[in-house]
């Protein structure tokens, strides 16, 4: 049997208990590949949990590599039936689940990012790389060598991105305020060391552009960093 919500709410319990989460100003959610679709997942439901006993923190979401996009014949019958056998369409976002059943659609496709993140209320930080190294070989079943084949995958991801990307480029106010920084670097996770430092997309580094977005800078302003779109275009990888 899966009980991963219960052990979320476990640990969520165990932080406002005993680790003073309850006196938080700041929250950031994070994870990477697996991680990252996690916090897509559930950042909602952690934030509705942690405000019942602290309802002025800000909680943000800062997911790496987690956009698995809903593509070719392997991947998504394989997500489905892991959706499946944890039983996990309980813990899907409710409205994503709403709007998969009103165009016929298994409400598990909300365990794509694609179909989620346009329900999500919690603002996310979506790092993400075009050039995907282990989507490539494992959901498009394309060669690195095959620059035309790269590249249009890289098209596609920044596509299904668009919910996020449209959010992120918003300047409303009263807006999901979503950030996208959506890299041309040939990696799987984003949020490691060096790239974190040393990765420029217009002129920003990853940590700077986070940490601008996270503390509320940038909240009338656009909080989009969209790298080139060709292969190996980005000489700061």
């Amino acid at each position: 049997f899966y009980r991963g919500r219960r052990v979320l709410d476990a640990v969520l319990a165990h932080l406002l208990e005993h680790e003073n989460v309850t006196r938080a100003t700041d929250v950031v959610v994070s994870g990477s590949s697996a991680g990252g679709l996690g916090v897509y997942v559930n950042i909602d439901h952690i934030t509705k949990i942690l405000h019942t006993a602290n309802p002025t923190a800000k909680i943000r979401g800062l997911a790496s590599a987690g956009f698995f996009l809903n593509f070719g014949a392997y991947f998504p019958p394989q997500i489905l039936s892991l959706a499946q056998s944890q039983n996990s369409s309980a813990a899907l976002n409710s409205a994503c689940k709403v709007n998969a059943v009103e165009h016929g659609l298994p409400v598990e496709t909300c365990f794509f990012p694609e179909n989620a993140v346009a329900h999500v209320q919690t603002p996310v930080f979506a790092l993400q790389s075009r050039f995907d190294t282990w989507q490539l070989p494992h959901i498009a079943k394309i060669a690195v060598s095959n620059v035309s084949g790269v590249e249009s995958y890289g098209h596609l991801i920044a596509t299904r991105m668009a919910p996020l990307i449209y959010a992120a480029i918003s300047t409303n106010a009263s807006g999901i305020r979503h950030a996208v920084w959506l890299s041309s670097c040939l990696t799987h996770g984003l949020a490691v060391d060096a790239l974190w430092v040393d990765a420029r997309t217009d002129n920003m580094s990853e940590w700077r552009s986070f940490q601008q977005w996270q503390t509320g800078a940038l909240d009338t302003s656009q909080r989009a960093w969209i790298d080139c779109a060709t292969y190996a275009c980005d000489a700061s990888c």
